[in-house]
């Protein structure tokens, strides 16, 4: 099991928050094993954190009790100290964004409604729109790179198109916490490196707190300042992202042997499967 080190804080603050995970178990209905085995973990705020893993380790049900889309069935979710599931929904969206893998739409919005409907926490029922929320949605489809689909149909974009507007709805919301489920698997490469490199500047520049889902354990370590490891709904390991990205932990969870290539310019750690070396 990883250890977590003590190390400064990259964005020290007198109101320092943090997200905990207590011995959170769960299993769905009609499902004798659980999917969620005591997980226990936190999330301090001021950090970029990849949850990495194998497909069915619980990756998204952990990040799904954290959203409250499933309820507590053992353990507790607690944010700044107090049960999530004491929040009003309105106060929780305030808090914390969330970017999904996929996003079924029927309806033929256009782009820039859906990224306005980041601002709705914020908004009268019958008050409209404000200054603060058109500049929040362009700046959002800026950072993004969507600011030109503006005005066309959500319905009619590209698996990659319709992804990246998600995400400049989640960062219009304008959030202290910004959760991401597999929040690049759609994308090209270039666009990949883009959402990444947005993410790592609202981290560093505006303080945001980035909780990410991961399947590259390459951008995990190129991206990410700590890292949680799942193997079968629980914690393998957890601390800075040096510490745990290791030979031997990802043997261990993937079942498989893995190289180190050290990138000539910035000394960080890429994996390279061996039968592909």
């Amino acid at each position: 099991m990883g250890v977590t080190a003590n190390r400064d804080r990259p964005h020290e603050s007198a109101d320092d928050r943090t997200l905990r995970i207590h011995n959170l178990s769960w299993t769905p209905e009609k499902t004798r094993a659980p999917i969620l085995d005591q997980v226990t973990c936190s999330f301090e705020n001021g950090f970029f954190y990849g949850i990495i893993g194998p497909n069915g380790s619980g990756k998204t049900s952990l990040i799904r009790h954290i959203l409250r889309f499933l309820d507590v069935q053992q353990g507790t979710v607690t944010l700044d100290g107090k049960n999530i599931e004491e929040y009003r929904r309105v106060d929780l969206a305030r808090e914390i964004a969330f970017v999904p893998q996929n996003t079924q739409i029927e309806v033929p919005f256009s782009v820039y409604d859906i990224v306005m409907m980041g601002r709705t926490p914020y908004q009268n029922r019958f008050g409209g729109t404000s200054e603060t929320d058109r500049d929040a949605v362009q700046y959002a489809m800026d950072l993004t790179d969507c600011a030109y689909l503006k005005d066309q149909e959500f319905t009619l974009l590209s698996g990659g198109e319709a992804q990246r507007v998600i995400a400049a709805r989640a960062i219009a919301q304008d959030t202290p916490w910004l959760i991401l489920d597999e929040p690049i698997s759609n994308l090209d490469i270039r666009h990949q490196l883009g959402i990444m490199d947005t993410l790592k500047m609202l981290n560093k520049t505006r303080g945001r707190t980035i909780i990410s889902v991961l399947h590259d354990v390459n951008l995990a370590s190129a991206y990410c300042d700590r890292l949680i490891l799942m193997k079968d709904g629980r914690i393998f390991a957890e601390g800075p992202t040096g510490d745990t990205l290791t030979l031997d932990n990802l043997r261990s969870v993937y079942g498989m042997e893995f190289s180190v290539i050290l990138h000539p310019e910035t000394g960080k750690k890429y994996f390279v499967p061996n039968q592909f070396a």
